[in-house]
């Protein structure tokens, strides 16, 4: 009798942890993406059908007033629409009407990735910043992770990041 009741329960656990397996298949998609050693802090959120953008900063500082920032976007249905080349164009299109002294680069591409730098200096209207961007395609959208550092990043600085940047996967859904 003890063995039933053991083997009832296992069934039920068993159905049970099948079933969170299946709603977090169902979940949404996202970068699996390790910060460096330092603290970080989700400093901002926002989600708008579907869409949705995630800001941090380092401990103690705010969106508002910080040295370095990462930001991960998701934006769903986007693959069909363009490709992450295709996306990453119309961003650089924009940054450039912004600000035209804006110097940007590939640093390597494959079909559903591209991994590019872009940097504004002595530009009276935007502040210096040397950015490393990431955008993969997705199953379900396309993912945009942002580094950013304010006035400039360092060789070994970008190394870094561009390792933590290449190293995110995307999982989920």
């Amino acid at each position: 009798m003890r063995l039933g009741k053991l083997w009832a329960l296992s069934s039920v656990t068993a159905l049970a942890l099948l079933l969170c397996g299946i709603a977090l298949a169902a979940g949404s998609e996202h970068l699996n993406f390790k910060f460096d050693d330092r603290k970080w802090t989700l400093g901002f959120e926002h989600e708008d059908e579907g869409s949705w953008l995630k800001e941090y900063v380092l401990d103690g500082q705010s969106v508002d007033n910080w040295t370095e920032l990462v930001t991960e976007q998701f934006f769903p249905d986007s693959q069909p629409k363009a490709t992450a080349r295709q996306f990453m164009e119309s961003f650089v299109e924009k940054i450039h009407k912004a600000s035209p002294k804006v110097v940007f680069q590939v640093l390597s591409e494959a079909d559903t990735d591209v991994l590019f730098q872009w940097q504004i200096k002595g530009d009276p209207n935007n502040q210096d910043q040397f950015e490393l961007d990431r955008i993969v395609s997705g199953r379900t959208g396309l993912h945009f992770l942002h580094y950013v550092i304010k006035p400039t990043m360092s060789d070994a600085q970008r190394t870094k990041w561009m390792d933590l940047l290449k190293a995110a996967k995307v999982v989920g859904a």
